[in-house]
């Protein structure tokens, strides 16, 4: 390991550097990732900050936490406003994290839209604006779906270093009104990325 990185403060140039030897199969990097990395994560060869998604549902919409569910497929989180349940709800919001890197959010969008016309062949998808040259790309779209029990959704998908972040809010209505269309993608736009 190169101590001068240490020295001089880059202590994600050093965690970098014993993640690849530890790759190398040095075990002495082990003590040292743990001595002096033990906040951040390694993965295979390549160092990563540790990363975490933000974005503030408003509290004046009286939005609560109705589901939180982990597999090794996703982490999912459902949230209801008031006292809606999932039988009566009528705006629902839905925060997932997939364990995905370098997957371009054109793609990421595609795969929501294809996965909805699964169940909504009447389904409808409309882009609405993407920013894919930031340093976390993230798209904005709505899938409208006007069959016999409409359900349509904003969605906001952002690509992070090691996991990609896919939201919506959605509306048990055929299409989505332009009033709220704004709101929720002016919402959406206030999602970050904050590396600990």
């Amino acid at each position: 390991m190169d101590r001068f990185k240490l020295q001089l403060g880059d202590t994600d140039g050093a965690c970098n550097d014993l993640s690849k030897v530890k790759k190398l199969g040095d075990d002495r990097a082990d003590k040292l990732i743990k001595q002096y990395c033990s906040n951040k994560n390694y993965f295979g060869g390549g160092y990563v900050p540790n990363e975490n998604f933000m974005l503030d549902w408003p509290d004046g919409e009286g939005w609560r936490v109705a589901s939180n569910q982990q597999d090794k497929e996703r982490k999912v989180i459902e949230l209801l406003r008031n006292k809606e349940t999932f039988e009566n709800w009528t705006e629902i919001g839905t925060m997932m994290v997939y364990p995905l890197k370098n997957v371009h959010v054109d793609a990421a969008m595609k795969a929501m839209f294809d996965q909805a016309k699964a169940n909504c062949l009447s389904a409808k998808l409309t882009f609405i604006e993407k920013d894919d040259k930031t340093k976390y790309p993230w798209i904005i779209f709505k899938i409208e779906c006007g069959s016999k029990t409409p359900e349509s959704q904003v969605w906001h998908i952002m690509q992070g270093t090691n996991e990609m972040y896919v939201n919506f809010r959605a509306v048990k209505q055929k299409t989505i009104p332009d009033n709220l269309k704004d709101k929720w993608t002016t919402f959406f736009k206030t999602a970050k990325i904050v590396t600990l």
